[in-house]
């Protein structure tokens, strides 16, 4: 359903992408996975065709570098980081914003468009905002919203720049469990996280880029996050360590966090734990 084959891009002399290549299926709930400054967000960028890259991308079996916007809008929906809009608009004409690519004339929203509108808000929980003034909602809340804009989209390929980030715990496993099940209808999915333990308890697969720009990891993530990946993206600061039949990360040593009045110290306890 989306595939990238070597897609590279630099700011002036700093090559944050190179030659970066995967395909996703339907189905299928994929991670983007690495430290900070890797590229996972200018690799997004990308994709959607914001940025001047070298390598192709195909969505569908299509080069979207000859789709016009209206065509790629409505096979791609994306989810930002964050979104501050400039004009107080309500969380319903927000959402029925996804429809933009499926309105064929010049009437506006039809019946049908404000009907999957008004699911998309009962699926992810924000049908009760409905009428709240967009720029009045937490973060959290924004970001919910957006996530039902997308959903309203009815896109068959999903783009999500760390939707988690400004959710509480509750939220963040809603969201996680919400677009889970919307691989299993058959789109497919691309998360950004910082969470290895969203990686592990949500997805099918695993991207993981680098600091110079590639990918360093491609796989199920029962095979890709261990030990050892998150050890060199991050640091001998962590452990993947068994729960049941499922698997979590870990700090390696736990008995610091009772030490929340000397960050400091807890973080040269950890990794001197990590020499031992």
């Amino acid at each position: 359903m989306l595939r990238v084959e070597d897609v590279s891009f630099a700011y002036g002399d700093h090559q944050v992408l190179d030659r970066v290549g995967f395909e996703l299926g339907t189905h299928e709930l994929c991670a983007l996975f690495g430290p900070n400054g890797t590229g996972k967000s200018t690799l997004f960028r990308c994709i959607l065709g914001h940025l001047s890259r070298t390598g192709r991308v195909h969505v569908d079996g299509n080069d979207t570098s000859r789709m016009t916007a209206g065509r790629l809008a409505r096979l791609v929906a994306y989810v930002p980081q964050e979104h501050r809009p400039p004009f107080p608009y309500r969380v319903r004409d927000m959402v029925l914003m996804g429809r933009t690519p499926h309105l064929g004339g010049v009437f506006g929203p039809g019946r049908r468009d404000q009907e999957v509108a008004d699911a998309a808000m009962e699926r992810i929980g924000v049908a009760h905002l409905a009428d709240r003034s967009y720029t009045t909602l937490s973060g959290g809340q924004r970001q919910l919203v957006l996530l039902a804009r997308a959903l309203a989209q009815e896109t068959p390929v999903l783009l999500l720049d760390e939707p988690t980030a400004a959710l509480d715990f509750g939220n963040q496993l809603l969201l996680w469990q919400t677009v889970r099940s919307l691989t299993a209808e058959g789109r497919t999915a691309l998360i950004c996280t910082h969470d290895p333990n969203h990686v592990l308890w949500f997805c099918h697969r695993a991207l993981v880029l680098g600091r110079d720009g590639r990918l360093v990891a491609d796989g199920r993530v029962a095979d890709v996050v261990d030990d050892e990946l998150v050890t060199d993206l991050y640091g001998p600061v962590s452990e993947v360590a068994a729960h049941g039949q499922d698997r979590v990360v870990l700090p390696l040593d736990r008995s610091s966090l009772a030490n929340r009045d000397n960050p400091g110290a807890n973080r040269e306890s950890v990794l001197n734990s990590a020499r031992r």
